[in-house]
């Protein structure tokens, strides 16, 4: 994996990024102990039916990007791509929450609501998001402890993640501007899942 972290690092570079914003992670979707530890740095293949999650950032004219998305190397079972399907819905539930003058901690929950709701509340790691700018990671943080009104014009992530330990992993990341209406997706990339077969 440290392979495909050099490879993004490379294209980000060639795409006009002087330097990362943050360190490349690639994890392998196998639980807790392999996110807590950044793990992904080894140089082993990888095994069918394992899912990756990609995280990286650039930094142009000084402010910074934070992107996300997770493939999976096969063909995915049902229950995976139900737990993505899942993870989807709460991603555009917070991006449609996060409209000028709702609190952060509200859109946070507006994100974390389909997960619970299909009774995966205890797998989400992680808050929604971060706001982002010229810094990778700035106030406020779409999280249940800031109840910060968001603004137009103000930008952050929306990256909600499911973590299964010791089966699988899912998140996509994308920056979102708050808007009167909700949020805006600044990317056009695709959220589907990636199959690599």
């Amino acid at each position: 994996m440290a392979q495909l972290a050099e490879g993004v690092e490379h294209a980000l570079r060639a795409a006009g990024s002087r330097t990362p914003s943050f360190a490349t992670h690639i994890f392998t979707g196998l639980g807790e102990s392999d996110l807590d530890s950044h793990a992904g740095t080894a140089r082993e293949p990888l095994a069918e039916g394992t899912s990756v999650m990609f995280d990286f950032g650039g930094v142009v004219d000084g402010y910074c990007s934070d992107f996300g998305r997770t493939i999976y190397c096969g063909d995915p079972p049902a229950d995976y791509l139900d737990v993505y399907e899942i993870m989807l819905a709460a991603q555009e539930a917070g991006c449609a929450a996060a409209a000028a003058g709702t609190t952060a901690s509200d859109v946070n929950a507006a994100c974390r609501s389909p997960i619970e709701d299909a009774g995966l509340g205890e797998h989400f790691r992680h808050r929604m998001g971060h706001g982002i700018g010229l810094d990778v990671h700035e106030r406020p943080f779409i999280s249940v402890e800031d109840a910060t009104p968001l603004e137009p014009g103000m930008t952050f992530t929306d990256e909600p993640s499911i973590i299964i330990p010791e089966r699988f992993s899912v998140r996509i990341e994308d920056i979102l501007v708050c808007e009167e209406g909700g949020g805006r997706k600044l990317n056009g990339y695709p959220a589907a899942l990636v199959a690599n077969r």
